[in-house]
């Protein structure tokens, strides 16, 4: 289990001094997505009331699609303790299983599943799991989504570019931070829905604040808190909250501008602050992605850990920003 994204990456780019503008471009691709969810709260909530069941009947929750995304929620301090990774077509669903699938809307990395063209969601239907499927709004496969699917969609180009270069082609995918947005925004509603069901889903705490892995090797693959009856939420209530954090940390990166002011080659990002010497060193940017050192953001009241990590959305949304000035030109 990793706590963060990593706990200090260096990006060795150079850039020049330049106005403000692509990064801003990605970054408010972003708000749009954390402005469509919130939009889709309702729904959000519904699909986590039917999945709530599902486990508490005996279900497991397993991740399908693209492998950045499944790591992102399988290995994440803030994250479920219980999920699973499903290997199609040799991994058995039940009917009370849950499979959450990441789908770029656009090809993929050899080897990993491309939903609809694979048959994939078709595998799941028969199954009886119910899946979810978190992809572009564009994404013209939904057309073949089966009745056991949910679809969470993404204000996203089909194929996510959003940065445009100076020849005219379109650069840089926003589909991994906005998939990551959308599928924590859900994992935060299902731990909503199960405590209205009362029962606590366990949640993974930071190994850098776990001494000794105490708490690790006693909730590894725990689905559920047997001892505790927490605090019911209202429906919709945690991916709001949730959601309102990524807003809060997107709107504080976009008001930075650092890496836009200064002729920088090394960009260290990190939660953390700058070490001396790379503060006494103009060639070297500190740059803030706003994400906590626990990673988790969402306050779970009566439970010890907090929920629902930001460094992955956070570190390569900067990232990217970061990128977008480059091939911008700027």
């Amino acid at each position: 289990m990793r706590p963060s994204w990593l706990p200090s990456i260096a990006f060795a780019l150079l850039l020049a001094r330049a106005a403000a503008g692509p990064s801003e471009d990605y970054v408010d691709a972003q708000l749009r997505v954390v402005k469509g969810l919130e939009e889709q709260v309702p729904s959000l909530a519904r699909i986590a009331d039917e999945a709530a069941r599902k486990l508490i009947a005996g279900g497991k929750p397993y991740l399908a699609g693209e492998y950045g995304m499944v790591m992102e929620l399988h290995v994440r301090a803030g994250g479920l303790c219980a999920t699973r990774l499903y290997h199609w077509p040799k991994t058995q669903l039940s009917a009370n299983d849950i499979v959450l699938v990441s789908d770029y809307g656009a090809r993929t990395h050899p080897g990993l599943v491309r939903a609809a063209e694979l048959g994939l969601w078709n595998e799941l239907d028969k199954s009886g799991a119910l899946f979810l499927v978190f992809t572009s709004e564009e994404t013209p496969s939904l057309e073949q989504l089966p009745a056991t699917g949910r679809a969470i969609l993404l204000k996203l180009p089909a194929d996510s570019r959003v940065i445009r270069a100076p020849s005219g082609e379109l650069l840089l995918k926003a589909a991994s931070p906005a998939i990551a947005i959308a599928q924590w925004a859900f994992v935060a509603e299902l731990i909503g829905a199960c405590r209205r069901q009362g029962k606590q889903l366990a949640v993974y705490l930071s190994i850098h604040l776990d001494e000794g892995r105490k708490r690790f090797e006693r909730t590894k693959g725990l689905v559920f808190e047997p001892d505790l009856k927490p605090e019911p939420a209202r429906a919709g209530q945690f991916a709001k909250e949730f959601l309102g954090h990524v807003r809060t940390a997107l709107e504080a990166v976009r008001k930075d501008e650092a890496a836009n002011k200064l002729g920088a080659r090394t960009i260290f990002l990190t939660s953390l602050g700058p070490g001396a010497e790379q503060a006494r060193d103009p060639l070297h940017l500190y740059v803030n992605p706003h994400w906590p050192l626990s990673d988790g953001c969402l306050d779970l009241p009566g439970y010890e850990v907090k929920a629902c990590p930001l460094s992955g959305i956070m570190g390569i949304t900067v990232y990217h920003a970061i990128c977008a000035e480059a091939v911008a030109g700027k």
